[in-house]
């Protein structure tokens, strides 16, 4: 699995190196580094590596493809996992003001890492209240999770 990955690698680096305005190669190794970097095969350093790879690739292709959800949302997934709070939040709020649901989810983890729990409450009562579901249910399940945990901060 390695060899395939190390064959794959070298496969896009050297279309970005033939094309490095091409939307498409840019944003095939984009992916495939973030694919590697999660794949589980990798030291830390070199998962590393592939993180950063990808995260400058995706920030290439979205300057050209801005209305790219897909592509946008592996970019905050990706740095949401780096730890970058701020970088995702950034990027889930725009992919949730638009509607992606997905988005939303990773979102208020965002959120909820930041210690940010009147916004966390607020984002998920406003999904509900566009029908990500029973108002009711968060209502109170959100009040009693506020609670909790404004007592913890």
């Amino acid at each position: 699995l390695e060899n395939e990955f190390l064959e794959r690698t070298m496969t896009r680096e050297a279309a970005v190196r033939e094309s490095p305005d091409s939307p498409a190669a840019i944003l095939a190794l984009a992916t495939h580094y973030d694919d590697q970097a999660f794949a589980g095969l990798l030291d830390a350093t070199r998962e590393q590596d592939c993180r950063v790879r990808s995260a400058d690739g995706y920030t290439r292709y979205l300057l050209r493809h801005p209305d790219d959800h897909a592509a946008r949302f592996r970019l905050a997934r990706l740095q949401q996992r780096r730890g970058l709070w701020t970088d995702a939040e950034q990027l889930f709020r725009e992919l949730t003001a638009a509607g992606n649901t997905g988005a939303r989810q990773w979102f208020m983890e965002n959120l909820v890492v930041q210690r940010r729990y009147a916004e966390l409450r607020a984002v998920a009562l406003n999904g509900f209240r566009r029908g990500f579901g029973p108002p009711d249910f968060l209502e109170r399940a959100a009040g009693e999770a506020d609670r909790a945990w404004s007592a913890a901060a």
